[in-house]
């Protein structure tokens, strides 16, 4: 709490001086607590913060070697969030843009130092029409919810470069999602999953289709998982699970939950535009029973649902 910020929403306003008032006439002998925070211009973080939730509309926050904690959703709309060799810890969603509105904003976030680290328990948005060329080349965002990037005003607003990397870490056997609009001119630089890629969505938004693809009960473009896309998702991928296969180290147990997973290539066919990769995947968490029998997931299970609208007049 800045000194003068009575309610501890980060800013010195009118509200501060009414409850000061209300203090003096002992109408109120505590000053309550806002829920969510704002960012005054310019700050500078000089040791570790915890903040109940995060609304930033302009101004520099510069974590400066520091953890910034908020526990609750970060609203970035605006303003220039620069890491700078810190830890952001958002036990909630990361929103840069007006993701309640539905509107984008102008927040600018700047990774560019190899310590920097963000970590969102929740969903990771990036909304900005801030062209970000140059400003994503280090760091990692860890990310156990769904990434989206959605145009703003610009194309590039998360053209990630360099070594930067997101880490998807979700843990459940629910898909994590990964979605574009302009797959491409933005993409993921380093991208790091826990189970086989299989199991995750990557959907291309700027394809699209009349016919959808369903795949446990989530309707995608039939054309949307990366490997039918021209442009790449991502320049480089780590999978945990090979990652311990090809060192001998687990033997396909992935030590940290336990689970066993296991794939299969069947046949890799080199066409003009995309291969044809035929395979499945086990893994001992997924429950569902399918064509292969329990845990396991074929590359080409699904189906084609068509869509009948009728209009009345």
């Amino acid at each position: 709490m800045w000194a003068g910020d009575l309610n501890g929403d980060g800013r010195i306003n009118s509200t501060d001086v009414i409850l000061m008032r209300r203090f003096i006439l002992e109408i109120i002998n505590v000053f309550p607590k806002s829920n969510m925070h704002n960012v005054p211009t310019n700050i500078v973080l000089e040791e570790d913060m915890s903040l109940n939730g995060l609304d930033m509309k302009e101004g520099t926050l510069d974590l400066n070697g520091y953890e910034l904690t908020i526990e609750g959703d970060f609203n970035h709309s605006g303003g220039t969030v620069n890491v700078n060799g810190g830890r952001l810890i958002v036990n909630g969603n990361y929103y840069i843009g007006n993701a309640r509105s539905g509107v984008p904003g102008t927040g600018k976030l700047v990774m560019i130092n190899k310590s920097d680290y963000i970590k969102v328990t929740g969903n990771f948005l990036m909304y900005s029409s801030y062209d970000h060329t140059g400003l994503l080349n280090e760091g990692t965002i860890e990310i156990t919810g769904s990434f989206t990037q959605k145009y703003g005003g610009s194309a590039s607003n998360f053209p990630a470069s360099g070594h930067h990397k997101v880490k998807l870490s979700g843990r459940d056997t629910t898909l994590q999602t990964v979605s574009f609009d302009n797959v491409g001119n933005s993409k993921i630089n380093i991208l790091e999953v826990r189970y086989p890629i299989e199991f995750y969505e990557l959907i291309d938004i700027g394809l699209n289709s009349q016919s959808v693809f369903g795949n446990d009960d989530e309707y995608i473009n039939i054309f949307s998982i990366s490997t039918f896309s021209e442009k790449p998702f991502y320049e480089k991928l780590i999978e945990e699970f090979n990652n311990d296969v090809v060192n001998e180290v687990t033997k396909g147990v992935n030590t940290s939950e336990g689970s066993f997973s296991y794939r299969i290539d069947s046949m890799n066919v080199r066409l003009v535009g995309f291969d044809l990769n035929v395979g499945a995947s086990y893994n001992s968490r997924k429950k569902e029973s399918k064509m292969f029998g329990n845990g396991w997931t074929f590359n080409y299970e699904g189906w084609i649902l068509r869509i009948m609208v009728i209009m009345a007049s």
